[in-house]
């Protein structure tokens, strides 16, 4: 399990599943699945109000807590999950 302390604000489903992906490859919705792939307007456009209010709470954690190797594209993503 990764930190989440500082990330109370974000829902819980979304930490435990970045924790999950970052963990076994697992499958994300569409808005995780776009945030993970830097991919911007996909994640707005797929992003619950929860989500949208905390986004940058949510793109920190990825970036800080999760492993380089997991996030960043979609070749990464594909890599990662392989």
């Amino acid at each position: 399990m990764y930190n989440h302390e500082g990330y109370e604000d974000v829902p819980a489903h979304i930490l435990e599943a970045l924790d999950r992906y970052a963990q076994t490859g697992g499958h994300l919705g569409s808005f995780l699945e776009a945030v993970i792939t830097n991919d911007l307007f996909r994640a707005v456009g797929h992003a619950d109000p929860d989500s949208m209010q905390v986004l940058k709470k949510i793109v920190t954690y990825v970036c800080c807590q999760m492993p380089l190797g997991c996030r960043g594209s979609k070749v990464i993503v594909k890599a990662w999950r392989t």
